[in-house]
C-alpha cells in the first residue's frame, strides 16, 4: 500500500483544519479583509479536495489488495483439496467427491484448473488440455477389441 498517498491525504486534511482554525479566530478578532475571503476559501477547497482524493486512491488500492487476497486464498484451498496421480491432477472435494483429471502443467505453471478434455478412444483413455494443446494418456481396463486369430489381428466390434 502507498502510504504516501495515505499520508499526503492526511496532511491535506491537517492543513484544512489550521486554515480553518486562523480563518475563525481572524473572523473573531476583526482582522480579516474581506478580499481575504475568498483566497482563503480556495485554499480550503484546495486542501479538502486533495484529501479527497488520496482517500479515494487508497480505498481503490485497499480494494484490489483485498482481491489478491481473496484470490491467494482460494488458490490455497484448491491447492489443499488437489492430489497429483503420477499422470493428472484430480480434486478432492470437502463432500467426498472427486473431480478431475486436471492438466498436469497449467497448475503449477499458471494456477489454472483446467479439465482436460476426454478423447475417444478404446485401449487408452486420451486427454487433451485446451489452453496448450498436450495430451495425457491413461491404460483402460477395457478389454481390446482386436482378436487375434493365427498371428492377425481382426477388429470385433
Amino acid at each position: 500500500m502507498d502510504f504516501g498517498v495515505l499520508s499526503g491525504g492526511l496532511g491535506s486534511i491537517k492543513a484544512a483544519t489550521e486554515l480553518v482554525s486562523m480563518f475563525r479566530d481572524s473572523l473573531k478578532a476583526g482582522t480579516i479583509k474581506p478580499d481575504e475571503i475568498a483566497g482563503r476559501f480556495a485554499d480550503l477547497y484546495d486542501y479538502l479536495l486533495n484529501a479527497k482524493d488520496a482517500l479515494i486512491q487508497s480505498r481503490d488500492e485497499i480494494q484490489a489488495l483485498k482481491a489478491q487476497l481473496d484470490d491467494r486464498q482460494k488458490t490455497d484451498i484448491i491447492e489443499s483439496q488437489l492430489e497429483f496421480d503420477g499422470i493428472a491432477y484430480r480434486r478432492n472435494h470437502p463432500d467426498g467427491t472427486k473431480t478431475g483429471p486436471y492438466c498436469p502443467s497449467c497448475w503449477p505453471l499458471d494456477r489454472k484448473l483446467l479439465p482436460l478434455s476426454k478423447l475417444p478412444g478404446d485401449m487408452v483413455d486420451q486427454y487433451k488440455c485446451s489452453s496448450h494443446g498436450s495430451f495425457i494418456y491413461e491404460k483402460t481396463n477395457k478389454p481390446s477389441p482386436f482378436i487375434n486369430t493365427r498371428g492377425r489381428s481382426y477388429y470385433k466390434p
